[in-house]
């Protein structure tokens, strides 16, 4: 006969979870995700766990798996100073585009979605997914995130006037973190450190217009509070320029930016 008073570890863990899908105030229906380990596990644990979650608000994703997904003249406004090789998809899994960068220095491939896709909201939040990899991450200035539309020379790498995202500079591989509001920016440096020629997961969680929280390879790593572009629509944007004479390359894979609804 089982003993009840045997405590079951699937028990212990669906317990955990109905006591976490409970632990804000502000989400008293419980359709939050925690994943019974308390708050900010990922990325993504504010996300609603509806099943229809991808139509219940805005969706905006990125496969590079086909041409269409690297098309200059529908999806991306490519910028370019002595131009490589441009954006195309590679046969690799899980979906990846990748320019290479021609050999001069500071010669530079940068591209923002045809499209404002995001903007912040005193009562939304949204969720920013990507990864990247790029050659030679200590000849590298680089920028991936959102960004007010930028379409002409160098203003990607040196001129953001509203932004969240992640950056690197010329001459360090840190992983640096960004918000940026009419020129005004909170940055941090050193958040992690990219390897060369590996994928690192980038994502942020931008909750409502006071916070933005920021995760490498899915770890939380720092809070910006400052500096939220609040009041314009922002595009998503990647790009990297060479720091030396020789090619640089950069590779994006999926990409996600999930509002709430």
């Amino acid at each position: 006969m089982r003993n009840s008073a045997v405590r079951s570890p699937r028990t212990d863990w669906l317990r955990a979870q109905g006591a976490n899908a409970r632990r804000e105030s502000g989400d008293r229906t419980g359709m939050l995700r925690h994943n019974g380990l308390g708050l900010r596990t990922d990325q993504f644990y504010r996300v609603p766990i509806l099943p229809s979650v991808c139509l219940y608000g805005p969706h905006n994703e990125w496969r590079f798996q086909n041409d269409l997904d690297v098309d200059t003249t529908n999806v991306w406004a490519e910028v370019n100073d002595n131009a490589g090789t441009g954006l195309g998809v590679q046969d690799e899994r899980g979906g990846v585009a990748k320019f290479t960068n021609d050999t001069g220095d500071n010669d530079f491939y940068y591209y923002v979605s045809k499209f404002e896709i995001a903007r912040l909201n005193s009562s939304k939040d949204i969720w920013f997914y990507t990864r990247i990899r790029i050659l030679d991450v200590s000849e590298a200035d680089w920028f991936v995130g959102l960004v007010a539309r930028v379409s002409a020379n160098d203003a990607l790498f040196d001129a953001r006037v509203d932004s969240v995202g992640f950056y690197g500079a010329d001459g360090s591989a840190n992983i640096n973190t960004e918000t940026s509001k009419d020129s005004s920016a909170t940055q941090t440096a050193g958040e992690g450190t990219l390897v060369d020629d590996t994928f690192m997961d980038l994502a942020f969680h931008i909750v409502n217009t006071s916070t933005v929280e920021f995760f490498i390879n899915n770890k939380y790593v720092g809070t910006h509070t400052d500096d939220l572009p609040d009041d314009t629509e922002l595009a998503f944007a990647f790009g990297c320029r060479n720091g030396t004479t020789a090619a640089n390359a950069m590779s994006i894979g999926r990409t996600i930016v999930k509002h709430d609804p």
